[in-house]
């Protein structure tokens, strides 16, 4: 990199050199492939396996037990098909996680390798 800080003029000092560029080049691409590998690792995590924990373990349980033992009814009558439709946009949710991280990992995969 050009050093800023020199007083002197002297352009050999402050241009990079054929070598230097290339390898700058060759990082840069190396840590712009890094940081597609951790893009899909983290929306795999956070988007998908997150999505579908928080789902199934919360979301689903607890609409389920409240529709099936009818306490849905009990604390807001007329309002359970409310609860049904937030589970089919749950569930519809779900696979657009599932839709975007293939997405991903294809376009991901096909901007490292080629």
């Amino acid at each position: 990199f050009p050093d800023y800080n020199n007083n002197n003029n002297n352009n050999t000092s402050s241009s990079l050199s054929l070598s230097s560029s290339s390898s700058l080049s060759l990082s840069l691409s190396t840590l712009a492939a890094i940081a597609k590998v951790l893009f899909v690792v983290t929306f795999f995590v956070y988007r998908v396996y997150g999505w579908i924990r928080v789902s199934v373990w919360g979301v689903w349980k607890d609409a389920l037990c409240v529709l099936q033992n009818g306490r849905a009814e009990q604390l807001r009558p007329g309002k359970s098909l409310y609860l049904k439709s937030m589970l089919v946009l749950n569930l519809s949710f779900g696979l657009l996680q599932l839709y975007w991280f293939v997405e991903i990992v294809q376009k991901a995969t096909n901007a490292i390798m080629g």
